[in-house]
Order: structure tokens, then C-alpha cells, then sequence
């Protein structure tokens, strides 16, 4: 059963109780690999809304604030897409010029 409290006026995006188990053991270093993938898929597609729009037809600034949610996510997504280690060799080859 997904809960979605309030927070700061605003309604969190709903989780279950196990999802934000997954948040804590991710933040407490103790997640098993499926807790990572969890905590990682809220955050992205929960409280970051990555594959949803975020217009809000009755309120600009809702707008403006789902858009910075949405930024976060995809600066997250865009790290988990990053080749580390293609970034390391070519910072290494900027260092050696």
C-alpha cells in the first residue's frame, strides 16, 4: 500500500513502506542490490518524475518546480549513463596536453 505524506505544503510521491525501507539502507550503506535498484527507481521516477510531464495547466510555478525535479532526475539518469571510464581517459588525455 503506497502512502504519500505531506511535506514543506506540498504531497510527497508516494511510496510504500519498502521504498523508503530502500532509501534508508542506501543512505546507511547497508542496501543489498535489489534495495540499490529500488531506491534508485523511487527517486528517478518517484520524487523526480523523469518520465513525466511537468506542466501544471493551472499553475506556472508548479511547473517551474516539477521542471526542477525533473532536472535532478535527469542529472542522476545522465550519471548512470556516463562512461566513467571513457571520461577518465579522456580527462587524462587533457591533462597530459
Amino acid at each position: 500500500m503506497k502512502v504519500a505524506k505531506k511535506l514543506g505544503g506540498l504531497t510527497m510521491a508516494p511510496f510504500e513502506p519498502a521504498d523508503a525501507s530502500a532509501v534508508q539502507a542506501v543512505f546507511n550503506g547497508t542496501a543489498d542490490e535489489d534495495q540499490q535498484r529500488r531506491a534508485m527507481r523511487w527517486l528517478l521516477e518517484g520524487a523526480c518524475r523523469i518520465h513525466e510531464t511537468s506542466f501544471s495547466p493551472d499553475n506556472d510555478r508548479m511547473t517551474i518546480f516539477h521542471e526542477g525535479q525533473r532536472f535532478v532526475g535527469k542529472q542522476i539518469a545522465e550519471m548512470l549513463r556516463t562512461d566513467v571510464r571513457g571520461l577518465l581517459a579522456s580527462l587524462q588525455t587533457r591533462s597530459e596536453v
